[in-house]
C-alpha cells in the first residue's frame, strides 16, 4: 500500500503512539444525571418540601432541639450526652460561618466605599447605622 514506507512499521509502536483522544465532558454533579435522589415518597413533594419550607438540615436541627427539650437537664444517658455534643459543635460551626459572612461583607462595604462613596453611604442609610 505504501511501498515507500519499511515493512515493520505497520509493527511498531512508539512511545506516545496510541489513541490519545479524551471525552472532555465535565459532570458538576455528584451523581449521574439519571440518579435521583428519592428515598421515600413522590420526588416533587420532596423536592417542594426541601426547596420552599424546610431543608433536611433545618428539620434535623428541629428534631434535635425538640428531642433535646424533652431530654430536659438528663446527663445520664450516654446518646443524649451524645446529641448536645454534636449540637454544640454544630453551633460552633455556624458560628465559624457567621463570622465569614460578617467578613465578607465588611470586606465588601470598604470596596464599595473606595469605588463609589455616594452608593456606599446610600446603603449605609438603607440599612441603618
Amino acid at each position: 500500500m505504501f511501498p515507500w514506507l519499511p515493512w515493520w512499521t505497520a509493527f511498531t509502536k512508539l512511545p506516545g503512539a496510541e489513541n490519545l483522544t479524551q471525552d472532555i465532558a465535565p459532570v458538576t454533579t455528584w451523581f449521574p444525571a439519571n440518579f435521583e435522589m428519592n428515598f421515600a415518597g413522590d420526588p416533587r413533594i420532596e423536592r417542594d418540601v426541601v426547596s420552599n419550607i424546610a431543608s433536611y438540615g433545618k428539620q434535623l436541627g428541629i428534631l434535635t432541639d425538640a428531642l433535646l427539650a424533652l431530654a430536659g437537664d438528663d446527663t445520664t444517658h450516654p446518646k443524649i450526652q451524645r446529641l448536645r455534643d454534636i449540637a454544640a459543635k454544630i453551633e460552633e460551626r455556624k458560628k465559624t460561618h457567621r463570622a465569614d459572612l460578617e467578613e465578607n461583607a465588611k470586606l465588601a462595604l470598604e470596596r464599595l466605599k473606595d469605588a463609589d462613596p455616594g452608593v456606599f453611604k446610600r446603603m449605609l442609610s438603607s440599612y441603618g447605622e
